[in-house]
């Protein structure tokens, strides 16, 4: 079983990896790459080498700030080109192995628990939750910020971003599983994190037209929606064809438990 779990993830991960990474290639990298031009220029003309962001797949995880020069010294960061496209690949793959064991567990206790199996639109529904929980839900107090742009302090917006994510994800289980009663005190959980609101720079500041900071938002956020329900697809396909989720068992226990009830009464 485990070792069917681990296929499962390495080959979801690994196709929606590569399939985002050619999507960013023609997105969001360009976008990021164009920003360091105005940062580089501007670090140039002040004597200060500016910092680059070497993390191209953040549009999905929304944290845009490279590190700074640290003892005299640039950290390592790759070159433009190849050299880039393949770290930022290995990053998103890595990203959608971790992200396809999430959800390929969560998607065995929904069939064992409810008894039922799981199909494609399943997965659609956990990867549209997943997006709703990591990517949407933060995005709207921390949207994903661009190099050259001011930012609150990054352990003040650490804490915002989980505890957004923890909201978002009890309560959607909440208005999923839950019983009617529970849907007030779950929209509270929902609403909450942006009732307190994020963190933000008193004033906000960046180098780059206000128009390319909207686009880059905007492909972000749809890059990561693309990630999560192709993730959340693809896992619950092959959890279906491996049979992790044993269909005949699930039955056996259905039918047991209905004839338990007709017993009972």
């Amino acid at each position: 079983m485990l070792n069917r779990i681990l296929i499962v993830a390495l080959i979801a991960g690994f196709v929606t990896g590569v399939a985002v990474t050619a999507i960013q290639l023609g997105s969001s990298i360009p976008i990021i790459q164009y920003a360091e031009s105005f940062e580089n220029a501007v670090g140039d003309e002040v004597g200060v080498a500016g910092h680059k962001h070497t993390n191209d797949s953040a549009a999905l995880s929304h944290d845009h700030n490279g590190a700074g020069m640290v003892a005299g010294h640039e950290p390592w960061v790759p070159e433009d080109g190849i050299e880039r496209v393949f770290w930022a690949g290995i990053t998103n793959v890595l990203l959608g192995f971790g992200a396809a064991l999430l959800i390929a567990a969560g998607l065995l206790l929904h069939g064992l628990f409810l008894r039922k199996p799981v199909n494609s639109l399943i997965g659609l529904a956990w990867g549209g939750a997943a997006f709703l929980t990591f990517s949407l839900a933060p995005a709207l107090g921390l949207p994903p910020e661009l190099p050259g742009s001011s930012a609150a302090a990054l352990d003040a917006r650490q804490v915002w971003w989980i505890g957004t994510a923890v909201a978002t994800a009890m309560g959607l289980a909440m208005i999923a599983y839950c019983r009617w009663l529970w849907m007030v005190p779950a929209i509270g959980l929902l609403l909450l994190p942006h009732v307190i609101g994020a963190p933000h720079p008193e004033v906000h500041e960046s180098l780059v037209p206000a128009s390319v900071e909207e686009s880059f938002i905007v492909i972000s956020v749809g890059t990561s929606m693309i990630f999560w329900l192709m993730l959340g697809s693809l896992t619950a396909s092959l959890v279906r064809r491996m049979n992790l989720i044993d269909r005949e068992r699930i039955s056996e226990t259905a039918a047991v438990a209905a004839a338990g009830g007709d017993d009972r009464e």
